[in-house]
Formats: C-alpha cells, structure tokens, sequence
C-alpha cells in the first residue's frame, strides 16, 4: 500500500510520533502502553525489512527487541477496550480493490499474542544458526531438521528466513560456497584422507596429467549432484506433509545420482588403479556417498508416514519390518564405508603421517556414530514390528479382510513401496517376503517372540548409549545440543513405554493360557475382555515411533 515510502520514512514518522507522546500529559501506565505499541511497530519493520537477494544480516538482537515488545503489550492489554467500529464494514468498502469486500477475520488478542510470540521465537532460533562455529556439512542438516520439527511447527515466513540463510547467494551464510559443502560432506563421510582430494590437485595445469583429470571427474560431480544435494536442507524446511511428499520425489533422483556417481568413480580407477588387499572388492567412494543419503532420505520419507499417520493399524506391523529393512542397509553400508575409510587410517599410520590419520579416524568416528543412529533405528522398528504383529494375532487389532475386492497383499504392497520400485539398489523385499518376515505363523510361540522383541529393544537402548555419550562434534549435532537431548530423551521414552506394552501382553498371554498363535483362535474373545489397544496414543514421547498403548478393561 505504501511502496513509495521507505522503511526509514516510516520509521522516522514513528519515531516522531514517540517525541510527541513524551509531551503529552497522561496517566504513566497508559503512556507507557502507547509507547510499548509504537516500539513494537519499529522493531518488526526493522526485523521485517526486505534483504537483497544476496544479503544475510544476523537480525537475533531485532527479533528479541520484537519479543520483549509484544510481551510488554501483552501485559498492558487490560488498559485498552476494543473499538470495532475504527474499521468497520463501510470503511472496509472504501479500501476494499474487490466488490464486495473479503470479510475481514476477526482475531482477538487471546489467539494473537501466541502467535505473535511464536514468530518472534522462531526467528530469534533460525538466526541462532549464524552463531554455529563452522558448522559440518551434516550439523547444518541437523539444524534444519531441528528448526522444522519445532512443536507447533515455524510459519511459512520463519521456514523462508531459514532457508534464506542457508541458499541466498548460493552460499551458506554468504560464507561458504554450496560446492565445498558438498566436497567437505563427500571428504568427511567417504573420502577423509583420499589423495584424490587433495587441494594439489586442483593446482595441476597439464590437461594429461592423472591428477587434472580426477579433479575435473569430481568437480563435473559435485556439479551434477549440487541441486538435489542442496535440495535435502530445502525439503526438510517445508512443511511436514511436503517434506515426506518431497522426499518420496527425492529417492528417484537420488538414485539416478547414484549411478553417476558411479560412472565417475570408475573414470577414476582407470586413472588411477586400484591397490586393494587381495580379495577385497574395489570401493566406489563417490557412489557410496549418494547412496548414503538415498538411504536416509528412504528412511526419513517411510518415519514421516508414522509421524502423520499416513498407515493404517493394520499396516504398522508391515512399514516398522519395512523400516527396519531400509536402516539395517543403511547400518551395513555404513560399516562397509568404515572398512576402507579403516584400511587408508591404518596406510597413513605406517607412513607415520600423523596428521592425515587424525583426520580419517574423525572421519571413522562419525561413521561409528552414524552406524549406531541406524542400528538404534533397525533394532527399535524390528520390535515394534513384532510387537504389532502379536497384537494382530490376539486379534486386539482388526486385520485387513482377506476377501476385500480392491485390496489384496500385492497391491498394498505396490502401493506403499511406489516411491522405491524404480530404484536399483538397495533390493527391495517381494510382498511374499514382507508378510513372511512380519506375520506370525499359526506355529510362532508367543513365548519365543517376547524374547526377540526383548532383545531387540536391550539391542536399541546400547545403540542409543552410543549416541548419547558422543560428543557435539562427532555427532554433528554442535549448536543443537538441547534438540539433540530432546529427541534421544523422546526415543528412550518410546523404548519403555514399548516394553511396558510388551509386558502386559505377555501378562495377558499367560493369563489366558495360550502358547501359540493357533491357540489363540477360541480365546480372543477373552483377550478383548482383559485389554484393549490404543494405536495412535495422544501423546507420543517421539511422532516418529507411534507405539500402541494397551489399556486393561
């Protein structure tokens, strides 16, 4: 409405306003009410002021200003009385640019002031970014996904600001260029201590030389992988039915770089044979980078489906043995990934270059990390599999009706792993496969079960030690240490609040008298009449791990 008019000019007319209230002779409360208000329309024009499309300025100290402003009006709220007819329905005919005129929502300062606050809060923490000490390639993802997982989630503008401090001017920052934050994710995770990528190389002018051609092979790469690469801290700062939607989308294109990434990684061994031990396979660093975060955007898309209860309670058993699958890969690749990042940490020991062994263990203690985040989330998602599996066959949850037209054990199957049908790898289990691995035979020992899911939730509490006892740097979690403790606090929870349920159907199950699944079939009635199960619980210690809760009648 006023785009001749700057930012200063109405700042100055305020500001001008403030000179004259001080003259004027009023009650102090309601002097010191007019002035919080005129001081809050400084500060949020101050915070809200467009930026170039290049320009980043750390504005935490406005957004305070801002927070202790709308705090001061909200403690002087009382002094005021409301005056609807200031813009009423004939002044809203006057401004309207459409007839009629959108009716105007009616918000009173009760729902405002969260808000308010809110926006405030989210900002100060998304600049709080700009205060992280070189930040990890890996550590600015986990602040993104710290900052979108705030409960109730930043608005649509506090999400922008975020994302304008990791991409404007193609920099982090304006910092640090989006190509080495690839090249540093690439060294830190895969290639730490590889001569392949060593500054030298690039200083190498002689169009023949092996060292030349290796650093155009990785730069025409990183080229290659950049969008999608930097498309991963994009995605998770969308809103939550987005990013799962997104990173669906995301696992095609990934696995299209992953063949890339493959295609270079042989130019590179014909430039430089490989000098394996005997008997060892040859290592595609590149490949086994793209593949890493294929893996995790897979493992990210099928926990969002839990968190926003995408799956039916019949399905939950079925996508927790999915997920287990899909981690477990991941925790394999990983381990595969720390044999050779091994192998090169123990070549730089005999050479006694110290320093270049210190870099790969960092590297060695990252992937050691990662490996036990992925174990935690394979062991946890196999026992809550089992865990619903035993519900569906104590018949506390309803099972698909087999005779269903429109849904049979194939298409449900092709509809839950569309997204992951087109990759190559890693090979995807057969419907056949997956009711095998998650359904109880009418033979399984109920006994024999609780063990299993026993020891697995023993398996995810070691894993989650592991994780806990790392430190900020190697669990690239630096600056989001209290999101950190939060979400390992949140899985945890769900850990015993799990074996508590398991617990109690195993009281039940002894109860009752019944071994096996085929003793179950005369006796759910019985069963119904001791429990029932809430599989979407109200609260949830973590939305990624929805955990039934069994409630005695």
């Amino acid at each position: 409405m006023l785009n001749d008019c700057s930012h200063d000019d109405v700042i100055g007319e305020i500001k001008k306003a403030l000179g004259d209230l001080e003259k004027q002779d009023l009650p102090t409360d309601v002097h010191d009410a007019l002035r919080c208000r005129l001081e809050l329309r400084v500060h949020l024009l101050e915070a809200l002021e467009p930026l170039t499309p290049v320009e980043v300025i750390d504005k935490s100290e406005t957004w305070k200003a801002v927070l202790d402003s709308v705090n001061k009006v909200n403690d002087t709220t009382k002094l005021g009385k409301e005056r609807p007819d200031l813009f009423s329905e004939r002044v809203q005919r006057h401004l309207a640019s459409n007839t009629p005129p959108i009716p105007m929502i009616k918000t009173s300062w009760e729902e405002a002031y969260p808000r308010f606050k809110r926006l405030a809060e989210d900002n100060i923490e998304a600049h709080r970014f700009a205060s992280i000490e070189n930040p990890s390639p890996l550590n600015v993802t986990r602040f993104a996904w710290d900052f979108s997982s705030r409960s109730p989630q930043p608005s649509t503008y506090s999400r922008s600001v975020m994302q304008g401090l990791l991409f404007k001017g193609q920099k982090l920052l304006t910092q640090t260029p989006h190509l080495s934050l690839i090249l540093e994710d690439i060294r830190s995770l895969s290639m730490a201590g590889d001569p392949l990528l060593s500054p030298s190389n690039w200083e190498v002018e002689l169009p023949t030389d092996p060292r030349y051609l290796s650093s155009r092979v990785i730069d025409e790469f990183m080229a290659k992988a950049l969008d999608e690469y930097i498309n991963i801290p994009r995605m998770i700062l969308q809103n939550r039915c987005r990013m799962r939607r997104t990173f669906c989308q995301s696992v095609g294109i990934l696995d299209g770089l992953q063949a890339e990434a493959e295609n270079a990684d042989a130019e590179l061994h014909s430039l430089f044979p490989s000098t394996s031990a005997p008997g060892l396979e040859r290592f595609y660093p590149l490949a086994a980078w793209a593949y890493f975060h294929k893996l995790r955007i897979m493992q990210w898309s099928i926990q969002l489906g839990f968190e926003l209860d995408v799956y039916q309670n019949q399905e939950m058993a079925y996508m927790y043995r999915f997920l287990s699958f899909v981690a477990h890969t991941r925790a394999e690749h990983l381990q595969h990934i720390d044999l050779f990042v091994h192998l090169r940490m123990r070549e730089y020991k005999k050479q006694g270059n110290i320093a270049m062994a210190e870099q790969v263990a960092t590297s060695q203690a990252t992937i050691a990390f990662l490996t036990a985040q992925a174990s935690c989330t394979a062991e946890f998602a196999s026992a809550l599999s089992s865990v619903y599996a035993v519900l569906m066959s104590l018949g506390l949850i309803k099972d698909i009706d087999t005779q269903e037209t429109y849904s049979t054990m194939q298409r449900r199957h092709e509809l839950r792993m569309k997204p992951y049908l087109p990759i190559g790898t890693p090979s995807l289990p057969s419907a056949e496969e997956m009711d095998a691995s998650t359904n109880l035979t009418s033979q399984s020992s109920f006994s024999a079960v609780f063990t299993t899911i026993s020891s697995r939730l023993a398996s995810a509490k070691t894993a989650l030690s592991t994780l806990k006892s790392a430190n900020p740097e190697i669990g690239n979690y630096k600056g989001c240490e209290i999101g950190f403790k939060a979400e390992m606090q949140g899985i945890l929870g769900s850990i015993v609040a799990t074996g508590i349920t398991v617990a109690l159907i195993k009281k039940v199950v002894e109860e009752i008298g019944v071994k096996t699944v085929a003793d179950v079939q005369d006796k759910q009635a019985d069963v119904k009449k001791k429990v029932k199960v809430e599989v979407v619980a109200e609260k949830r210690f973590s939305g990624l791990w929805a955990v039934p809760k069994v409630i005695g009648n």
